[in-house]
């Protein structure tokens, strides 16, 4: 479970957007993370231009829409088209269009309600309990927050999860509702911490290979879960900063080469593979997420 302040849209204008030199006395020596001001000056006059694009659409001034969708978030989208701005306005058109048909706008704060295999069931979204019920131990999957002002961090255990199991019993589709709501969750919680510290703040995902075997591995899963994935993707731009698999098999790299092509580009290029082994080189790229001392 997660402990934060609300989170709340507000314009990027706003004061509570930190600035460089509020913040540069107290920067943590692998926080490379860049400032929300620098960004928005940077893509200034792209950010209008997607504004003036996106505002013809009868959503974006749908009840707080307007607000909501502000400065901050249309840049998330240029971030990830790389300044192309009509790439940028057509994926934020589509996302305001799947956020409206999963009415993800009318489920209020739902930080406290990310996925906890030990946490109360009752204020869990179904479908995520329903994903969870295939671990085979209560830290097989854990979400937390080591630090306030860094990241959310998410460790899976593969090996701990019956991926067989969960290949026959759960549909692509079951896998982008439960998928949806774990990215919902994680993103309230990352775009209120980027707001109040003034640095763009992303997800760090630690897969732990430990105790999987080839012949525990479903590659009807691994298709399922590329699927859900991919289905996904362009909703939640710059959400995830780095998936690293930990204590990988030798095996592992060779069929990553063959279940790459399932799974979105964006996720494929911040996915790097660690041995049991990890070197103090090889802990920077977790020290860009969390601080040492957590």
């Amino acid at each position: 479970m997660f402990s934060c302040c609300k989170s709340s849209h507000t314009s990027s204008s706003s004061s509570s957007i930190m600035s460089p030199s509020s913040k540069s006395s107290n920067v943590a020596p692998h926080d490379d993370r860049p400032f929300i001001s620098d960004l928005l000056k940077e893509y200034s006059s792209e950010i209008e231009s997607v504004r003036s694009i996106i505002q013809d659409d009868n959503l974006y001034n749908k009840g707080d829409n307007s607000t909501r969708y502000d400065d901050i978030w249309i840049l998330r989208f240029l971030l990830s088209h790389k300044k192309n701005v009509e790439k940028a306005a057509k994926a934020a058109i589509k996302t305001m269009h799947y956020r409206e048909e999963m009415k993800l706008n009318e489920l209020g704060d739902i930080r406290h309600r990310t996925g906890s295999i030990t946490g109360p069931t009752s204020i869990q979204f179904p479908m995520v309990v329903k994903y969870q019920s295939f671990c085979k131990n209560p830290s097989a999957i854990i979400n937390t927050l080591p630090n306030k002002d860094r990241g959310i961090v998410t460790y899976l255990n593969i090996g701990g999860v019956n991926t067989k199991k969960l290949a026959k019993e759960m549909s692509v589709e079951d896998l982008q509702e439960a998928y949806m709501y774990f990215n919902e969750c994680t993103f309230q919680i990352l775009d209120e911490v980027t707001r109040r510290t003034g640095k763009l703040t992303k997800w760090l995902k630690i897969l732990d290979c430990d105790g999987l075997y080839f012949t525990d591995l479903s590659m009807k899963y691994v298709q399922k879960d590329g699927a859900a994935n991919k289905a996904s993707d362009c909703f939640y731009p710059q959400l995830l900063g780095a998936m690293l698999i930990v204590n990988s098999p030798s095996w592992a790299q060779n069929i990553w080469k063959v279940i790459r092509p399932f799974f979105p580009v964006r996720v494929v290029e911040k996915i790097n593979f660690f041995g049991s082994d990890i070197n103090p080189e090889d802990k920077k790229h977790f020290w860009r997420y969390i601080s040492e001392e957590s």
